[in-house]
């Protein structure tokens, strides 16, 4: 499938079903929104060095549901006692779509939330307006078929995270777009965990658009986990709002994936909004990982922190971009940006464009980036110990990858996501036996 036939099989797949005539309205002007743009393409700026010329080289499908729900398998960490949710072929996969939690909280399917609290969600859809929306997110707006709805009422801590698992299945081809929505009023307090997987090795698409709200004194807590097969294709968009004295904390990690394109924004809306976001990417073979952040300060007295780690081995291409935008009011802002890599091979590439945009003159703001390959003088002093090359390699790698791991506050998260970065930093070897990294879980197997 070419550029060409993507934008004509958009009509195609268009089919709003029965829904609100104000759904049905904004589908259709998002639809024709996406054709106003065109698809994307390396030539434009945002989109340079990208991979997304991929993307349309298949002959899609929307998925149906014929045949049993996959099972999210070991993508359930049962250890964390979350609530946990699966999202396959498009749909949650659940007989109690949206279920009421404690106090007053509201948490399951976007559509069902349609259903229920229909002027709620409408209002959400057409927050950001069409004009802010580029070509993926129109697009998903035009086909999303559900997603994941959550409302925590003011000042409400929920007791335990949720966790989401959304699988990309069998059916060759599958077009899958999910639209995710977030609501924390004053005061409330969550965590939530997104496991993106797929089963099987046929070729999918999977878009994701995430939106969150963050009332004031609210504390949100986002982990993202990618493991993808190397014929999987994974774009999520997410948008947060911050109020006043609100906390965020993001953290991302991808371990597998064709190509996994994460792209943030955020508005600090409110003083004394604070955000962090943490990532690592370990690409390998042909896959390419691509990290967009952009924070911008509108009002004075917020801070932001970025800390993006990336190991790229074989001929895998990693790609970042920071952008923090200090608006003229935006006085006493703080802000922190860091992209590291480590590049295993000479024909593996990274791209790094950390930058700041400033107009306000009483500011703290830095960024930094490094790309390069494992230290030298750090491997001779360890063979000299006794320790093997690869040995040593693996540890000068893991403690690289360690400092993103350790940031997780959650244990049981914190130890399995650590097992996974130790198997997958072993890469193909056929035992354990002889490894230096001491896995928690040795017989975990990571898919």
């Amino acid at each position: 499938m070419s550029a060409e036939k993507f934008l004509a099989s958009l009509e195609r797949w268009f089919q709003p079903g029965s829904e609100p005539p104000e759904m049905g309205a904004l589908r259709r002007a998002a639809l024709e929104r996406a054709h106003a743009l065109g698809v994307p393409t390396p030539k434009m700026e945002r989109w340079r060095q990208s991979g997304v010329a991929n993307v349309f080289e298949h002959n899609y499908n929307l998925p149906k549901r014929d045949r049993l729900p996959m099972s999210p398998g070991r993508c359930q960490l049962d250890a964390m006692a979350t609530t946990a949710m699966h999202f396959s072929a498009g749909k949650i996969e659940s007989a109690q779509p949206l279920q009421r939690l404690q106090d007053g909280v509201i948490a399951g399917s976007l559509r069902a939330a349609m259903k229920e609290e229909p002027e709620l969600v409408q209002r959400l859809l057409a927050e950001r307006g069409l004009d802010k929306m580029g070509f993926f997110n129109a697009v998903n707006m035009a086909l999303f078929t559900d997603g994941f709805f959550l409302h925590v009422p003011k000042n409400v801590v929920l007791a335990r995270p949720i966790q989401v698992i959304h699988v990309l299945g069998e059916y060759r081809d599958a077009l899958e777009n999910l639209r995710n929505f977030v609501v924390l009023e004053e005061g409330a307090e969550a965590t939530l965990l997104f496991c993106d997987h797929s089963s099987g090795r046929e070729y999918g698409f999977a878009s994701s658009v995430n939106q969150f709200q963050i009332g004031p004194g609210a504390g949100f807590k986002l982990y993202r986990v990618q493991n993808l097969s190397d014929e999987a294709a994974c774009f999520h968009q997410d948008f947060f709002t911050q109020q006043e004295n609100s906390r965020l904390f993001s953290h991302t990690i991808g371990f597998n994936g064709g190509l996994l394109r994460g792209e943030t924004h955020v508005d600090l809306q409110g003083k004394g909004a604070d955000c962090e976001f943490v990532g690592l990417s370990l690409s390998s073979r042909g896959q390419r990982m691509e990290n967009f952040v952009k924070v911008e300060h509108q009002v004075p007295h917020c801070t932001s922190r970025e800390v993006f780690k990336n190991i790229v081995d074989d001929y895998a291409r990693g790609l970042f971009n920071g952008h923090v935008l200090v608006h003229p009011d935006a006085q006493k802002t703080e802000a922190y940006q860091n992209n590291s890599n480590i590049v295993l091979t000479d024909k593996a590439k990274m791209s790094s464009r950390p930058f700041l945009e400033i107009y306000a003159d009483d500011v703290k703001c830095s960024h930094g980036s490094s790309v390069g390959q494992l230290d030298d003088e750090a491997l001779f002093y360890m063979r000299q110990r006794g320790i093997s090359e690869e040995n040593a390699r693996l540890l000068l790698l893991y403690a690289f990858a360690a400092d993103v791991i350790n940031q997780i506050d959650i244990e049981p998260l914190r130890r399995q996501l650590d097992d996974m970065v130790k198997k997958r930093l072993r890469g193909e070897l056929p035992s354990c036996e002889d490894c230096v990294l001491s896995c928690s879980q040795p017989e975990f197997e990571v898919l």
